[in-house]
Protein backbone atom coordinates (compact mmCIF):
# COMPACT_ATOMS: atom_id res chain seq x y z
CA UNK A 1 0.00 0.00 0.00
CA UNK A 2 1.38 3.36 -0.93
CA UNK A 3 0.44 7.02 -1.14
CA UNK A 4 0.22 8.53 -4.63
CA UNK A 5 -0.98 11.76 -6.19
CA UNK A 6 -4.67 11.38 -7.10
CA UNK A 7 -4.13 13.17 -10.42
CA UNK A 8 -2.43 10.00 -11.68
CA UNK A 9 -5.40 7.79 -10.76
CA UNK A 10 -6.97 6.34 -13.96
CA UNK A 11 -10.01 4.89 -12.16
CA UNK A 12 -13.48 6.43 -12.04
CA UNK A 13 -14.03 5.00 -8.56
CA UNK A 14 -11.95 3.32 -5.90
CA UNK A 15 -12.25 -0.16 -7.43
CA UNK A 16 -10.71 -1.49 -10.62
CA UNK A 17 -10.40 -5.03 -11.97
CA UNK A 18 -7.93 -5.89 -14.71
CA UNK A 19 -8.47 -9.22 -16.52
CA UNK A 20 -5.99 -8.43 -19.31
CA UNK A 21 -2.22 -7.98 -19.22
CA UNK A 22 -2.29 -4.77 -21.25
CA UNK A 23 -4.62 -2.99 -18.84
CA UNK A 24 -2.51 -3.92 -15.83
CA UNK A 25 0.73 -2.87 -17.53
CA UNK A 26 -0.82 0.49 -18.45
CA UNK A 27 -1.89 1.02 -14.83
CA UNK A 28 1.59 0.15 -13.54
CA UNK A 29 3.20 2.63 -15.93
CA UNK A 30 0.61 5.37 -15.29
CA UNK A 31 1.21 5.18 -11.55
CA UNK A 32 5.00 4.96 -12.04
CA UNK A 33 5.23 2.10 -9.56
CA UNK A 34 8.77 0.99 -8.62
CA UNK A 35 10.39 -1.95 -10.35
CA UNK A 36 8.89 -4.26 -12.98
CA UNK A 37 5.27 -5.25 -12.57
CA UNK A 38 4.69 -8.74 -11.14
CA UNK A 39 4.14 -11.56 -13.62
CA UNK A 40 0.50 -12.62 -13.66
CA UNK A 41 -0.97 -15.54 -15.64
CA UNK A 42 -4.02 -13.71 -16.95
CA UNK A 43 -5.54 -16.84 -18.45
CA UNK A 44 -6.23 -18.08 -14.91
CA UNK A 45 -5.96 -14.94 -12.75
CA UNK A 46 -6.97 -11.29 -12.73
CA UNK A 47 -5.79 -8.24 -10.85
CA UNK A 48 -8.02 -6.28 -8.47
CA UNK A 49 -7.09 -2.75 -7.42
CA UNK A 50 -8.68 -0.76 -4.58
CA UNK A 51 -7.88 2.83 -3.66
CA UNK A 52 -8.81 5.23 -0.86
CA UNK A 53 -7.98 8.66 0.48
CA UNK A 54 -8.15 7.24 3.98
CA UNK A 55 -5.02 6.29 5.92
CA UNK A 56 -5.76 2.54 5.99
CA UNK A 57 -7.26 0.18 3.42
CA UNK A 58 -8.09 -3.50 3.12
CA UNK A 59 -9.34 -5.24 -0.03
CA UNK A 60 -12.11 -7.83 0.30
CA UNK A 61 -13.07 -10.31 -2.46
CA UNK A 62 -15.81 -12.95 -2.30
CA UNK A 63 -17.20 -15.27 -5.00
CA UNK A 64 -20.84 -16.33 -4.62
CA UNK A 65 -22.51 -19.48 -5.97
CA UNK A 66 -23.77 -17.60 -9.05
CA UNK A 67 -20.24 -16.73 -10.14
CA UNK A 68 -20.32 -13.07 -9.10
CA UNK A 69 -17.05 -11.84 -7.62
CA UNK A 70 -17.62 -8.96 -5.25
CA UNK A 71 -14.56 -6.76 -4.81
CA UNK A 72 -14.77 -4.14 -2.06
CA UNK A 73 -12.43 -1.88 -0.15
CA UNK A 74 -12.66 -1.39 3.60
CA UNK A 75 -11.07 1.95 4.43
CA UNK A 76 -10.87 4.43 7.27
CA UNK A 77 -12.58 7.78 6.83
CA UNK A 78 -9.65 10.01 7.84
CA UNK A 79 -8.89 11.60 4.48
CA UNK A 80 -5.38 12.63 3.50
CA UNK A 81 -3.84 14.14 0.34
CA UNK A 82 -3.20 11.72 -2.52
CA UNK A 83 -4.46 8.16 -2.14
CA UNK A 84 -3.50 4.73 -0.87
CA UNK A 85 -3.90 1.52 -2.86
CA UNK A 86 -4.00 -2.28 -2.62
CA UNK A 87 -3.20 -4.50 -5.62
CA UNK A 88 -4.26 -8.14 -5.36
CA UNK A 89 -4.04 -11.13 -7.73
CA UNK A 90 -7.24 -13.20 -7.68
CA UNK A 91 -8.21 -16.46 -9.34
CA UNK A 92 -10.71 -16.08 -12.17
CA UNK A 93 -11.87 -19.71 -11.83
CA UNK A 94 -15.66 -19.77 -11.69
CA UNK A 95 -15.93 -15.99 -12.13
CA UNK A 96 -18.74 -14.91 -14.46
CA UNK A 97 -19.35 -11.37 -13.25
CA UNK A 98 -17.40 -8.86 -11.16
CA UNK A 99 -19.49 -6.55 -9.01
CA UNK A 100 -22.37 -7.46 -11.34
CA UNK A 101 -20.52 -6.70 -14.59
CA UNK A 102 -19.92 -9.54 -17.08
CA UNK A 103 -16.41 -10.92 -17.39
CA UNK A 104 -17.20 -13.51 -20.07
CA UNK A 105 -17.38 -10.98 -22.91
CA UNK A 106 -13.78 -10.01 -22.25
CA UNK A 107 -12.45 -13.49 -21.48
CA UNK A 108 -14.15 -15.07 -24.51
CA UNK A 109 -12.52 -12.74 -27.04
CA UNK A 110 -10.09 -14.72 -29.16
CA UNK A 111 -8.58 -11.55 -30.57
CA UNK A 112 -8.02 -8.58 -28.33
CA UNK A 113 -6.90 -5.04 -28.97
CA UNK A 114 -4.23 -4.01 -31.46
CA UNK A 115 -0.76 -4.14 -29.99
CA UNK A 116 1.24 -1.29 -28.54
CA UNK A 117 4.72 -0.20 -29.61
CA UNK A 118 6.10 -2.62 -27.03
CA UNK A 119 4.08 -5.49 -28.53
CA UNK A 120 5.35 -4.69 -32.01
CA UNK A 121 8.93 -4.74 -30.72
CA UNK A 122 8.35 -7.98 -28.80
CA UNK A 123 6.95 -9.58 -31.95
CA UNK A 124 10.60 -10.05 -32.90
CA UNK A 125 10.49 -9.70 -36.69
CA UNK A 126 13.91 -9.46 -38.28
CA UNK A 127 15.06 -6.20 -39.83
CA UNK A 128 13.76 -5.52 -43.30
CA UNK A 129 10.11 -6.42 -42.68
CA UNK A 130 7.94 -3.79 -41.03
CA UNK A 131 5.55 -4.69 -38.20
CA UNK A 132 2.63 -2.27 -38.46
CA UNK A 133 0.37 -3.86 -35.86
CA UNK A 134 -0.08 -7.07 -33.87
CA UNK A 135 -2.88 -8.57 -31.82
CA UNK A 136 -2.85 -10.14 -28.39
CA UNK A 137 -4.58 -13.51 -28.40
CA UNK A 138 -6.33 -15.10 -25.44
CA UNK A 139 -4.73 -18.49 -24.52
CA UNK A 140 -7.27 -19.42 -21.84
CA UNK A 141 -9.04 -22.06 -23.95
CA UNK A 142 -5.82 -23.99 -24.63
CA UNK A 143 -4.61 -23.54 -21.04
CA UNK A 144 -7.87 -24.99 -19.74
CA UNK A 145 -7.56 -27.92 -22.16
CA UNK A 146 -4.01 -28.61 -20.95
CA UNK A 147 -5.21 -29.19 -17.39
CA UNK A 148 -8.05 -31.41 -18.53
CA UNK A 149 -6.14 -33.69 -20.91
CA UNK A 150 -3.07 -34.03 -18.67
CA UNK A 151 -5.26 -35.36 -15.88
CA UNK A 152 -6.46 -38.01 -18.36
CA UNK A 153 -2.94 -39.17 -19.20
CA UNK A 154 -2.07 -37.20 -22.34
CA UNK A 155 1.58 -36.10 -22.32
CA UNK A 156 1.77 -33.40 -25.01
CA UNK A 157 1.22 -30.62 -22.40
CA UNK A 158 4.74 -31.42 -21.10
CA UNK A 159 6.31 -30.25 -24.39
CA UNK A 160 6.39 -26.48 -24.90
CA UNK A 161 6.52 -26.74 -28.69
CA UNK A 162 3.51 -29.05 -28.80
CA UNK A 163 1.57 -26.66 -26.59
CA UNK A 164 2.47 -23.80 -28.95
CA UNK A 165 1.39 -25.83 -31.97
CA UNK A 166 -1.87 -26.72 -30.23
CA UNK A 167 -2.54 -23.00 -29.92
CA UNK A 168 -1.42 -21.86 -33.38
CA UNK A 169 -2.41 -25.00 -35.29
CA UNK A 170 -0.20 -27.93 -36.23
CA UNK A 171 -1.33 -28.10 -39.85
CA UNK A 172 0.47 -26.52 -42.78
CA UNK A 173 -1.47 -23.70 -44.43
CA UNK A 174 1.31 -22.68 -46.81
CA UNK A 175 4.44 -24.47 -47.96
CA UNK A 176 6.72 -23.62 -44.99
CA UNK A 177 6.35 -23.67 -41.21
CA UNK A 178 9.33 -22.53 -39.10
CA UNK A 179 9.35 -23.07 -35.33
CA UNK A 180 11.90 -21.30 -33.14
CA UNK A 181 12.19 -22.04 -29.40
CA UNK A 182 14.24 -20.02 -26.91
CA UNK A 183 14.82 -20.80 -23.24
CA UNK A 184 17.05 -18.95 -20.75
CA UNK A 185 20.41 -20.71 -20.31
CA UNK A 186 20.09 -20.78 -16.53
CA UNK A 187 16.63 -22.36 -16.38
CA UNK A 188 14.28 -24.46 -18.46
CA UNK A 189 11.12 -23.15 -16.81
CA UNK A 190 10.22 -20.47 -19.35
CA UNK A 191 10.19 -20.48 -23.14
CA UNK A 192 9.56 -18.11 -26.02
CA UNK A 193 8.31 -19.87 -29.14
CA UNK A 194 7.87 -18.25 -32.54
CA UNK A 195 5.89 -19.99 -35.29
CA UNK A 196 6.13 -18.51 -38.78
CA UNK A 197 4.14 -19.82 -41.74
CA UNK A 198 4.70 -18.67 -45.31
CA UNK A 199 3.83 -19.54 -48.87
CA UNK A 200 0.09 -18.92 -48.61
CA UNK A 201 -1.79 -19.08 -51.91
CA UNK A 202 -3.49 -15.74 -51.38
CA UNK A 203 -3.30 -12.52 -53.35
CA UNK A 204 -2.72 -10.37 -50.24
CA UNK A 205 -1.70 -12.66 -47.36
CA UNK A 206 1.67 -14.41 -47.67
CA UNK A 207 1.73 -15.98 -44.21
CA UNK A 208 1.18 -15.66 -40.47
CA UNK A 209 3.34 -15.37 -37.38
CA UNK A 210 2.69 -16.24 -33.74
CA UNK A 211 4.95 -15.43 -30.79
CA UNK A 212 4.20 -17.15 -27.50
CA UNK A 213 5.60 -16.86 -23.98
CA UNK A 214 5.19 -20.00 -21.86
CA UNK A 215 5.87 -21.08 -18.28
CA UNK A 216 6.39 -24.59 -16.90
CA UNK A 217 4.19 -25.47 -13.93
CA UNK A 218 5.07 -27.66 -10.95
CA UNK A 219 3.52 -30.70 -12.69
CA UNK A 220 5.87 -30.04 -15.67
CA UNK A 221 3.06 -28.99 -18.00
CA UNK A 222 3.39 -25.75 -19.93
CA UNK A 223 0.90 -22.87 -20.02
CA UNK A 224 0.81 -19.86 -22.32
CA UNK A 225 1.16 -16.52 -20.54
CA UNK A 226 1.12 -14.25 -23.57
CA UNK A 227 0.48 -14.64 -27.28
CA UNK A 228 0.94 -12.21 -30.18
CA UNK A 229 -0.20 -12.69 -33.79
CA UNK A 230 -0.10 -10.92 -37.14
CA UNK A 231 -0.39 -11.87 -40.79
CA UNK A 232 2.18 -11.11 -43.45
CA UNK A 233 0.69 -8.78 -46.03
CA UNK A 234 2.33 -8.98 -49.44
CA UNK A 235 1.86 -6.65 -52.36
CA UNK A 236 4.28 -5.71 -55.15
CA UNK A 237 7.08 -3.83 -53.45
CA UNK A 238 5.44 -4.08 -49.99
CA UNK A 239 5.72 -6.76 -47.32
CA UNK A 240 4.71 -6.04 -43.74
CA UNK A 241 3.09 -7.70 -40.73
CA UNK A 242 -0.33 -6.44 -39.74
CA UNK A 243 -3.18 -7.49 -37.48
CA UNK A 244 -5.57 -5.57 -39.70
CA UNK A 245 -6.99 -6.59 -43.05
CA UNK A 246 -4.30 -6.65 -45.73
CA UNK A 247 -4.87 -4.01 -48.42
Amino acid sequence: MERLNRRSLPLESGTGVYPLRREFEDLWLAWKLPGPHPEVVFSSDLVAVQTTQGSKLRLSAALDDRGNLTVLGLATQDLHPGFRYVISVLSRKGVKTINGKELSKIAAQAYLETGSARDRADFGVSAGVETRSVKTLDPSKVNDEISQVFSKGEIWPKEAILVALKFAGAGLKGNTKVIEAQTPPETQETATITITESGYLDDAIAGERWRLWLTKKADETWIINRALWAQLCSRPGRRFYSAEKCP
